[in-house]
């Protein structure tokens, strides 16, 4: 495959992404079992303050976990089954998969969240893709978001490479944003998959995998 040898590097983002909640089921049923509306508990756990912080690494998940428990007032075996079921659905996406692994030989691969810290464990121990990545950086561990500068400059540090050298996807427009302002290439991801090949290859080559 013909490569275009000044990237070095495509910089995922994780959530949206490489990973997908394809089956909500779990978090409906929460809703259902504590009557609350459609997409209540997902506001709970995704968009409250102790998110952010436990994003930036500034509390625990546990500290973050029982915040959430307060909220909702329940015990501790409910959100227990809560931090499961709110997961279960998820989904490593098949196509992001596939160009990772292909383009694997020919680019380092990276990935660059806005996550808690246990994103690792996850990739490794319960999706056993971690391997796939030469880098993992979450912003728990550098105590920054996506769209500060200074996460994508963790990325480029970790990876020992220039932002014009490397493409970043991500599925929120104010984080290609930021990359975009760095000197990155950027692709903005649709949840449908169909452009994400075709503009990968037109950055990173000029003949067909």
């Amino acid at each position: 495959m013909p490569v275009d040898r000044s990237i070095k590097a495509v910089i995922w983002d994780c959530g949206g992404v490489l990973v997908r909640t394809e089956d909500p089921s779990g978090r409906r049923k929460w809703e259902q079992k504590l009557g609350l509306s459609p997409f209540d508990i997902d506001r709970v756990v995704l968009e409250g303050k102790p998110w952010v912080q436990a994003q930036c690494g500034e509390i625990s998940e546990e500290e973050y976990w029982n915040a959430v428990r307060l909220h909702l007032d329940l015990d501790e075996k409910a959100i227990r089954d809560l931090r499961r079921d709110f997961y279960m659905g998820d989904r490593v996406n098949p196509v992001v998969l596939d160009l990772v692994t292909r383009f694997r030989p020919h680019y380092k691969q990276a990935v660059l969240s806005n996550a808690a810290p246990s994103l690792l464990e996850t990739l490794r121990e319960r999706f056993h893709i971690a391997h796939l990545f030469d880098v993992i950086v979450t912003s728990a561990s550098i105590g920054v978001m996506k769209p500060d500068p200074r996460a994508y400059r963790a990325a480029l540090d970790a990876l020992n490479l220039r932002a014009e050298q490397t493409i970043f996807i991500d599925d929120l427009h104010e984080n290609i944003q930021g990359a975009k302002q760095l000197g990155m290439h950027v692709i903005h991801f649709d949840s449908g998959n169909e452009q994400l090949q075709p503009r990968l290859l037109a950055l990173l080559s000029r003949g067909e995998l």
